[in-house]
């Protein structure tokens, strides 16, 4: 029996945006570096010998999302644009493409390295929120977080 394996691709934005009829310091143009990690399920293809060819994921999730959003105005595409809504807007412009399992999207504060806004999951259109689970509150680090995980269910 051909085990499924899950394949993620790890993809990085800068944009600005702000948050209308918000009391908080979001209410003002400010900007992040996000991470989106980008999720798919599958059987290894005989055939091929993989899941999904990685440079197809890169390229859809670069047409779809990162050319769009990345050094960009959010609010020009997304009305609200919090995580919440920014992970179902991404999973809308992909879902067509790529046979998504899960989409994981966090924000960075750059000056400190501390991540200032829950990740937001978006599983089948659910989305629920995770606490950050390194030991320091620092961005994940290339041993931790590497770009493609491969992952055998």
């Amino acid at each position: 029996m051909t085990k499924k394996m899950l394949i993620t691709k790890k993809f990085t934005l800068d944009s600005a945006h702000k948050l209308i009829n918000y009391k908080g310091k979001c209410k003002n143009l400010h900007g992040h570096t996000y991470t989106l990690l980008v999720t798919i399920k599958g059987k290894i293809n005989k055939r091929t010998g993989m899941v999904f060819d990685f440079g197809e994921i890169k390229k859809i999730v670069k047409e779809k999302v990162i050319d769009v959003l990345d050094h960009n105005y959010i609010n020009n595409f997304i009305e609200q644009p919090t995580a919440e809504n920014m992970i179902v807007w991404i999973w809308n412009q992909l879902e067509a493409k790529i046979k998504l399992y899960k989409l994981e999207l966090s924000v960075w504060k750059l000056s400190k390295g501390e991540r200032i806004a829950p990740t937001a999951f978006c599983k089948n259109f659910i989305l629920t929120a995770k606490s950050l689970s390194f030991k320091t509150m620092h961005p994940p680090t290339a041993s931790e977080c590497p770009p493609i995980y491969l992952v055998i269910e």
